[in-house]
């Protein structure tokens, strides 16, 4: 007899247990720290953030690719696999996938172009022919790595569309402001491990609970029912993702916002000593926010480029496959 699952943290496998993330990861085991993933894991985020927007790609297939990316290093390491490689992967499979299709040409170019945007030298690199023809091979192995790895399951639900529906129903003043701020929170917190420990619709109920209470707006109730109840959320588990989210936040001095929410977040605060996740800090400055500005920082986040001081190179993709040769034969892309 098998047990239930819990509502928020499904033992599928693409959901984990905080303890499956901080301590057995695959990256883990090769020496990487936790800090060090997290970091990681913000890095790749940024970078296909930078080339969804210069391929103007829409937002949600930038955010599929982030999670794409998020499962692939639940399987395989960091210490093999380079991040930028990976990355211009998933957005080249999501783009597929979406129906928003670019080039490879142009993939590889543009992610080359930004994850290398510091280093001159690379830039020069990347127009040679030769150079651009060695890029283009490796991405397509990584392609193939990425979907052997997560058995080419590429059903993947986003926090966006309960995030729409919720606040549809909702009758609070202040609409704008609010799905502002909730939108940006979710798009955080696809950043983080967050989304690898609960269902979307947990991140979702979590980001509107957190975005209220941060502007100071009191979520109504219709007939007798709390708001959260309409997207089948247990109070257990949403509030440890409540708590969660204000673990990874910093107020801000109270002189660069109008809106006073220190105190509310001060009994949080141990949280974020206790939890020792590695996770970014999070400063949010609601007023910008609900302005349309985005003022979030994320404390020890790398660049999204790194690069060598010995010049441009194309960094290898192992993963667990000794023989990538033998792999592209086996796998053969139609």
């Amino acid at each position: 007899m098998s047990m239930p699952e819990e509502p928020g943290c499904s033992r599928s496998k693409w959901f984990f247990t905080r303890q499956e993330i901080e301590s057995h990861s695959t990256s883990r085991r090769d020496g990487i720290s936790l800090k060090k993933e997290a970091q990681l894991r913000r890095s790749y985020s940024l970078l296909l953030q930078e080339i969804g927007t210069k391929l103007k790609v829409p937002h949600l297939t930038i955010a599929t690719a982030k999670m794409l990316c998020h499962r692939f290093y639940m399987r395989q390491s960091h210490a093999k696999n380079d991040w930028q490689t990976i990355a211009t992967a998933c957005i080249l499979v999501t783009c597929k996938v979406d129906d928003t299709p670019h080039f490879l040409s142009d993939v590889a170019f543009v992610a080359y172009e930004i994850a290398h945007k510091f280093n001159p030298s690379a830039l020069e690199s990347i127009r040679q022919r030769e150079f651009f023809r060695k890029q283009k091979e490796l991405i397509v192995v990584a392609e193939r790595v990425l979907l052997t790895t997560i058995d080419f399951d590429l059903d993947i639900q986003l926090p966006y569309k309960t995030l729409v529906t919720v606040l549809k129903r909702l009758n609070i003043p202040d609409l704008t402001k609010v799905a502002k701020v909730v939108w940006h929170l979710i798009d955080q917190w696809l950043q983080t491990s967050l989304c690898l420990q609960y269902k979307p619709h947990y991140i979702a109920a979590g980001s509107i609970a957190l975005a209220a209470r941060i502007l100071e707006v009191k979520l109504p109730t219709e007939k007798g029912k709390v708001w959260w109840l309409e997207i089948d959320v247990a109070p257990e588990q949403l509030d440890e993702v409540i708590k969660w989210m204000h673990s990874k936040l910093e107020p801000l001095p109270s002189k660069c916002t109008t809106i006073n929410h220190s105190e509310s977040l001060s009994r949080h605060t141990p949280l974020v000593k206790e939890r020792g996740l590695g996770e970014s800090v999070m400063s949010i400055n609601c007023q910008n926010l609900a302005e349309g500005y985005n003022c979030a920082t994320m404390k020890e986040a790398l660049p999204p480029s790194q690069v060598s001081d010995s010049g441009p190179e194309i960094k290898a993709v192992r993963g667990e496959f000794d023989n990538q040769n033998s792999l592209c034969k086996r796998l053969k892309m139609h």
